[in-house]
C-alpha cells in the first residue's frame, strides 16, 4: 500500500468513527473520501464546482453525515450543498461572518474537519469560522433517508463573490445503511 493510499485509508477510519451514529440493527456504516484533491472554487461563478464521491454499496440510506475540510478566506462568500442524481440539501449559505475555513489544518485530508449532522446540537448558522467539529446544517440530511446508497454524490461549493478564492481541500461522506443484495 502506497504511503498516500495508507493516510487516506486512515483517514477514513478516524472518520467513521467522526460519523458513526447509533441506529437500527442491522445497518452498516461506512465512509467514502474524496481524498485530498484540492479543487479550486471559482469567484462570483453561480455555477461553482463539483468534487463527486461514487458509492458502489447497495443499500437503503438510513442516516448521511457530510465531513469537508475546505481553506477560504472568508466562508461567508461560500454556499455548500450535497447532492445525489436530483436531489439536493443545503448543508450552509452564508455563515460564519468574516472568518475563515470549513475545519482546520493542512490543506488536505487532514486536520480537523467540519462535520455535517442532524444530530449535532448547534446549528451551522449560529457557529462562527474557522467551523471545526459537528454542526447542523442548514436543511436537513434525512431528505435522503429511505434512498439507494449506490451512485454518485457530489459536494457542491460556490463562491457568490469575487476578490477572495478558496479550494475544496477534501470531503467525505459518511452514510448509515440498510445492505440490500
Amino acid at each position: 500500500m502506497r504511503r498516500r493510499d495508507a493516510a487516506v485509508a486512515l483517514l477514513a477510519v478516524g472518520v467513521i468513527a467522526m460519523l458513526a451514529v447509533p441506529g437500527a440493527a442491522g445497518a452498516k456504516s461506512k465512509a467514502f473520501s474524496s481524498g485530498p484533491i484540492n479543487r479550486p472554487i471559482p469567484n462570483n461563478d453561480p455555477v461553482g464546482v463539483f468534487a463527486p464521491i461514487g458509492v458502489g454499496k447497495k443499500g437503503k440510506v438510513k442516516d448521511v453525515n457530510v465531513a469537508v475540510r475546505i481553506s477560504h478566506p472568508n466562508v461567508s462568500q461560500l454556499s455548500l450543498y450535497l447532492f445525489k442524481g436530483d436531489k439536493y440539501v443545503r448543508l450552509a449559505t452564508g455563515v460564519g461572518g468574516a472568518g475563515n475555513d470549513f475545519g482546520s489544518g493542512t490543506a488536505d485530508c487532514n486536520g480537523t474537519f467540519t462535520i455535517f449532522d442532524g444530530a449535532a446540537p448547534t446549528f451551522i448558522q449560529m457557529a462562527g469560522a474557522p467551523f471545526n467539529g459537528a454542526f447542523r446544517p442548514s436543511e436537513s440530511l434525512a431528505a435522503y433517508n429511505g434512498d439507494k446508497t449506490k451512485g454518485t454524490w457530489r459536494l457542491l461549493a460556490i463562491d457568490s463573490t469575487g476578490g477572495t478564492s478558496g479550494l475544496v481541500n477534501c470531503w467525505v461522506l459518511g452514510l448509515k445503511y440498510k445492505k440490500q443484495k
